[in-house]
């Protein structure tokens, strides 16, 4: 009799009840309110309630280790952003390997990193930029969101590729950077979202971006690995869902699937062009790939800057 019970145990159907979505950070960025939309829309597709949790602190590292200690039944999932996943790990132990501690899932967006200028600046092209640095060593100030960024990185390996010499002024986040660099006081910023619907009012230009193809809605604007920088530049598109380590494959795949028709949906699509992201769906292979270069590229250009 027991015998025959087990194998009704083990087809327990999924999910069997509420899932929680950790996501790292305190409610209402970007990140927190496309992962409500994909909550909500899971449980429309699954039958179960599916809910955000917030566990911010030690940027995102909290909740992110905490998913890592779950059981791996498809019942606890997290958003996956930069911070904990690619950045945190090479410069603090952790208790999580961000390349063989969870399952992931999907990506869902690419976040619109890039390199701007004011309207009123002489620089049209990046070229421009580059020529004016070259000519006039450490004049040129751009602006970042942190003195250890990725920002402050790329920065530091485009000025060692070219043999040039520009000064960064680090700020404390985009948000402090920006009314900066408006006022004058940067002549270039290095942002990510804030800077699109400056972008669409004319107030700034946008020389190049950070991303691995260009922006739907610049389609003019380079990549830098199309300007000649051979760089990695997924890191930004490194936001999306996982699971902890040894997710059945059965439960994986449905959890993918359920969050590309998600993504499909014109909510999530309005959602993000509000946040100023890029819809771009990768299934768990992929994004899984992506985040283990996006880890290795990081090392190696910060071995390549000194940057730590």
């Amino acid at each position: 009799m027991l015998l025959a019970v087990m194998p009704a145990l083990a087809a327990e159907p999924f999910p069997s009840r509420e899932i929680e979505i950790i996501v790292p950070f305190d409610p209402g960025g970007g990140t927190d309110l496309l992962a409500r939309l994909v909550a909500s829309k899971l449980t429309e597709q699954l039958g179960k309630p599916v809910v955000v949790v917030n566990k911010p602190g030690a940027a995102g590292t909290v909740g992110t280790t905490l998913l890592s200690q779950r059981k791996a039944d498809g019942h606890s999932l997290m958003t996956v952003t930069p911070s904990p996943i690619i950045f945190a790990p090479h410069r603090q132990k952790l208790a999580y390997d961000p390349v063989k501690d969870f399952t992931y899932l999907a990506g869902v967006v690419r976040q619109p990193f890039g390199i701007q200028v004011r309207a009123d600046a002489p620089w049209r092209m990046f070229q421009d930029l580059l020529e004016d640095a070259k000519k006039n060593p450490g004049k040129i100030k751009y602006g970042t969101d942190g003195v250890n960024s990725w920002g402050a990185i790329f920065m530091a390996a485009v000025a060692l590729d070219r043999g040039i010499n520009w000064t960064q002024v680090p700020f404390k986040g985009d948000a402090t950077l920006l009314p900066a660099f408006l006022g004058g006081h940067v002549d270039v910023g290095v942002m990510s979202v804030i800077w699109v619907p400056l972008a669409h009012a004319g107030k700034l230009r946008p020389l190049a971006v950070v991303t691995e193809k260009r922006l739907s809605d610049f389609p003019e604007t380079p990549t830098l690995n199309e300007l000649g920088f051979n760089y990695f530049l997924g890191i930004g598109s490194i936001t999306g869902f996982a699971a902890p380590k040894g997710l059945p494959d059965d439960i994986r795949k449905k959890l993918e699937d359920a969050i590309r028709l998600a993504t499909e949906s014109a909510e999530f699509k309005e959602t993000a062009k509000k946040v100023s992201f890029e819809v771009d769906f990768r299934n768990g292979r992929e994004f899984a790939q992506q985040v283990e270069q996006g880890f290795k590229s990081l090392a190696e250009m910060m071995k390549k800057t000194g940057i730590k």
